[in-house]
């Protein structure tokens, strides 16, 4: 199993879904490979330390895309599981271009596409933005999306509604 975790901005919650995660995978005896996006230092200390390996970092502008590929078949080929923790919004590269992005190491990996939202101080809009990244994301396999920021019941019944 592998997955990677993306949004639509920086702040989702990316980082929080992507340690819950592995620490739940982990608690119900998985082996477990985390990856993170791009040059982060400080996101892959906390990955490696939960998920009881180091965390390796895929950037493709850094290391080229033969490398990443490489890369992710040596340390993901044992794992129970691989998790890959995206990096800012799920466009966002190199300049105007979605090269280094999460879309793009998606696609170079095929790997489904799990969505994290920061759903807080938003209602049925929700429906516009998670259809519009799905939309322009069709290329890629989504397996979820999750609402993060979930002021109550009756918010989540909105939210819930919103999308169905």
């Amino acid at each position: 199993m592998a997955l990677i975790i993306a949004a639509p901005r920086s702040g989702s919650g990316k980082t929080l879904l992507s340690l819950c995660i592995t620490a739940a995978l982990r608690q119900r005896g998985l082996t477990m490979q985390t990856f993170k996006v791009g040059p982060d230092y400080l996101d892959p200390q906390l990955l490696g330390a939960l998920g009881g390996r180091p965390c390796r970092n895929l950037d493709p502008l850094l290391c080229g895309e033969p490398w990443l590929r490489a890369a992710f078949r040596h340390w993901g080929h044992t794992p129970d599981a691989c998790l890959v923790e995206g990096v800012m919004g799920l466009y966002d590269g190199l300049g105007p271009s979605q090269e280094g992005s999460t879309a793009h190491v998606a696609r170079l990996l095929n790997l489904p596409l799990l969505f994290v939202v920061d759903a807080s101080r938003q209602g049925a809009s929700i429906r516009a933005l998670v259809a519009g990244f799905r939309e322009q994301a069709s290329e890629l396999t989504w397996c979820g999306v999750v609402l993060n920021g979930v002021g109550s019941p009756r918010h989540q019944r909105l939210l819930t509604a919103a999308l169905e």
